[in-house]
């Protein structure tokens, strides 16, 4: 049922898909499910609850923790008035699926902004953090960073730890993966020496196959599949930022089909990063289209990957 005040011609509404949304604004809740529309997200579910007076933050996590059309639940909250009802309800939501949440108001003048548009308090940024953590909950710290999250948790298998493998056809990209990779507390995988051989063999000798492994920009499409498909069956590494730079001359269109084929069945996270213009876009619309998620820096890549290795280590304590 679409009750959004928003006319469809001035608010697109997103495809079918199974992130489901619920935010304390209803006005950035509608802004957000546009904006999903032209990322091609898929929105199941979208609650604007407003100043909670009968239905809560916690009523709906209980809800959608159960609900079979939603995979991964997004939150926008300003302020929880019953503390334990919420910590309860979101250990038994992230118990099951992914919980992201974005907090409003965690400076002193953006908690009085709080106060003025839903009547909450929104406490105190370290307790929130604190019980977030406690929880299970990945707390993302920008809209786009929220989306990312949903994205990558929807279409990515869940990491078995935190060893990350970094492809790449530019060198610089590649230094930048590395610090992303460290910055955000991961590790470089140390790949086997099998896996080091393979991709030695169709690369020249001034390619380092290491981490980061730079193919150089003259690498074309057998050798990505090569390092792609090598990595993937690698049981030292967990998973990989692989850098595409499709504006390289020695990269074929084609080079779409192939990963798309290749990361068809894959059993550890994938994050793609590419940054250009026009036809890098297509070439990202394409694997978007395919569930390959896509990013414009390493850093964003390095962000998701993190996120998924906190919930999946506090899944483990759980279990």
């Amino acid at each position: 049922m679409d009750s959004l005040f928003n006319p469809p011609y001035r608010s697109k509404r997103p495809k079918d898909g199974k992130i489901s949304f619920i935010s304390q604004s209803g006005a950035l809740g509608a802004a957000v499910l546009d904006w999903a529309s032209v990322r091609d997200y898929g929105i199941s579910k979208f609650v604007s609850y407003g100043n909670a007076m009968d239905v809560d933050e916690a009523d709906l996590l209980g809800f959608l923790a159960d609900d079979d059309e939603t995979n991964v639940i997004v939150a926008y909250i300003e302020g929880v008035k019953d503390g334990r009802k919420f910590i309860s309800a979101a250990k038994y939501a992230t118990a099951k699926k992914p919980v992201i949440v974005i907090k409003g108001g965690l400076t002193s003048e953006g908690a009085k902004s709080v106060a003025s548009h839903t009547a909450s308090l929104a406490g105190d940024a370290k307790v929130y953090e604190g019980v977030f953590k406690q929880c299970g909950i990945v707390q993302a710290k920008t809209l786009k960073e929220v989306f990312n999250f949903a994205k990558f948790f929807t279409n990515e298998p869940l990491l078995k730890g935190d060893r990350i493998q970094i492809i790449t056809n530019g060198g610089g990209f590649g230094v930048l993966a590395t610090d992303a990779v460290l910055m955000n507390k991961l590790k470089l995988a140390k790949m086997q020496e099998k896996t080091r051989k393979k991709i030695q063999k169709v690369s020249p000798r001034y390619a380092i196959i290491k981490n980061p492994c730079d193919l150089t920009g003259d690498a074309d499409n057998e050798r990505f599949r090569v390092a792609v498909e090598s990595c993937l069956e690698d049981k030292n590494i967990d998973g990989i930022i692989l850098i595409l730079l499709f504006q390289v001359p020695t990269i074929k269109p084609s080079i779409d089909k192939m990963m798309i084929k290749l990361l068809k069945n894959r059993e550890k996270p994938v994050a793609v990063t590419s940054a250009g213009g026009k036809y890098a876009l297509k070439h990202k619309k394409n694997l978007e289209k395919a569930g390959i998620s896509t990013f414009n820096s390493p850093f964003a890549a390095a962000r998701c990957l993190a996120a998924m290795w906190e919930y999946v280590k506090y899944r483990k304590k759980i279990i």
